[in-house]
C-alpha cells in the first residue's frame, strides 16, 4: 500500500526496483531494465529505517544508478594521455582500458530530501544541520535539494591496486577518473531528465573552506546504502575517484571552481571567480 501510494503521488519511474525497507526488505519490485534502486525510507537518516512513522517525519526517496555503461573511445584516451597510437606505450595503455572496461561499475546514488528550516549559515535537511554560510545562501531559493554520491566503483580500484609499474598505475588512475566522470555524467543526465529542470548547480564537502570536508560525515548519514563508498578517519572517500556532494536547481548556476583558486585544476569546469559570491 505504502509503495503503491508513493508511486502514483510522486515517482512516476517506470524503470525502477522499488524496495520498501519498512516493510519488504531485500525483496525488490521488479521494473523494466533494473537500471535503478528505489529505497523507501522510514524516517529518514540511518536509525530510522524500520521505525513507524511519526508525526513530522518524511519519507526520502533514495536512487541507486548501477547499470551504468563505461564506454572510452581508445583514440580519445590516447589522446588525453598524449600518445602516438602507434607506439608501443600505447598499445599497453589500451590493453589495461580494455582490461578495466570489463570490470568497472561506475555508480551512483542520490536522495530525493527537502529542506527543514536554514539560517544564514545552517541547513537543516532531514534533521542533520550542514554549516555553510555559501550553501545556505545558494539554496535559499529552493526546498528540494539532491544529496548524492558517485564513484569508479570498488571494482576497477580493486582492479587497479594490483598494478605495480609506476607508468600503468597512472594510466590506470586516469581510467578509473574517467569511470568516475562516467558516474558524474549519468547522475546529472538522470536529474535533469527526471528531477530538475532549469540550471543545475552543486556544492560538495571540502571544496571550499565555507564548506568543510569534515561535513562529509553527515553527507553519508543521509544514506542507508553508499554504494560502496567508505569514508576514512580523516573523511576522504574510498574508493579514491568518488565524489559527493548535493545537487540543486538554482536561479544562476554555481559550481565550486568559482571560488578555488588552484591553478592548472584538471577538474575545473569554470574560471576563478573570487568575487561572485
Amino acid at each position: 500500500m505504502l509503495v503503491n501510494f508513493l508511486f502514483k503521488q510522486s515517482l512516476n519511474i517506470f524503470d525502477d526496483t522499488i524496495i520498501n525497507h519498512g516493510r519488504q526488505a531485500n525483496k525488490p519490485f521488479p521494473f523494466s531494465n533494473g537500471l535503478l534502486s528505489i529505497i523507501i525510507i522510514l524516517g529518514g537518516h540511518k536509525g530510522g529505517l524500520n521505525k513507524p512513522k511519526k508525526k513530522g517525519e518524511k519519507y526520502m526517496i533514495e536512487t541507486v544508478l548501477d547499470n551504468i555503461p563505461f564506454e572510452i573511445n581508445e583514440s580519445q584516451f590516447l589522446s588525453e594521455l598524449k600518445l602516438f597510437e602507434d607506439s608501443s606505450e600505447a598499445d599497453e595503455a589500451i590493453q589495461l582500458l580494455k582490461e578495466a572496461c570489463s570490470v568497472a561499475k561506475p555508480k551512483a546514488v542520490y536522495i530525493e530530501s527537502f529542506v527543514d528550516s536554514r539560517t544564514e549559515d545552517t541547513v537543516i535537511i532531514d534533521g542533520v544541520s550542514f554549516r555553510s554560510r555559501l550553501l545556505s545562501a545558494n539554496t535559499e531559493s529552493v526546498h528540494r535539494l539532491f544529496p548524492y554520491i558517485a564513484t569508479c566503483g570498488t571494482e576497477i580500484e580493486q582492479w587497479a591496486s594490483n598494478i605495480t609499474d609506476p607508468l600503468n598505475a597512472y594510466y590506470a588512475d586516469m581510467i578509473m577518473q574517467l569511470a568516475l566522470k562516467s558516474a558524474v555524467n549519468e547522475l546529472v543526465k538522470h536529474l535533469t531528465y527526471k528531477k530538475l529542470h532549469g540550471k543545475l548547480s552543486y556544492m560538495n564537502p571540502g571544496s571550499l573552506e565555507d564548506w568543510p570536508i569534515s561535513e562529509q560525515k553527515k553527507l553519508f548519514s543521509l544514506f542507508t546504502d553508499a554504494i560502496g563508498v567508505k569514508l576514512t578517519d580523516s573523511f576522504l572517500m574510498i574508493p579514491v575517484k568518488s565524489s559527493s556532494g548535493i545537487y540543486f536547481n538554482s536561479d544562476k548556476k554555481f559550481v565550486n571552481c568559482e571560488l578555488c583558486p588552484r591553478e592548472n585544476c584538471p577538474s575545473r569546469r569554470t574560471a576563478y571567480k573570487p568575487h561572485s559570491r
